[in-house]
């Protein structure tokens, strides 16, 4: 497995180095405001995980490699499989059947 590392934080946003099998990337948690729910990213070198806050038609209008979860943490998002992957990274080699981990490892070659 892989670890995600806090790197700084504030009020209502808190920012983490995920690292697996030598790979880096940066996650973001950002909390919404009057909730307990956040907006859930990661950011690989080619593509990101996100929540299900976003969709495929937004990341195709992106160009990016985009694989979305449902999760309320970036530790669950990241052991998860994928509810919804876009054009690019079913191109990349994302598959449904991979977890968050996976698809990490896969866009950050």
């Amino acid at each position: 497995m892989g670890t995600i590392e806090k790197i700084n934080e504030s009020g209502s946003a808190a920012f983490y180095k995920v690292s697996y099998k030598g790979y880096e990337g940066e996650g973001c948690a950002v909390n919404l405001p009057h909730s307990d729910k956040y907006i859930l990213s990661v950011r690989c070198k080619n593509g990101m995980l996100m929540c299900r806050l976003f969709n495929n038609e937004l990341l195709d209008g992106f160009e990016i490699a985009g694989a979305v979860f449902g999760a309320p943490d970036l530790a669950t998002l990241l052991s998860n499989k994928p509810v919804n992957l876009n054009k690019a990274a079913l191109a990349l080699g994302a598959a449904e059947g991979m977890t968050g981990w996976e698809i990490f490892e896969l866009f950050s070659k």
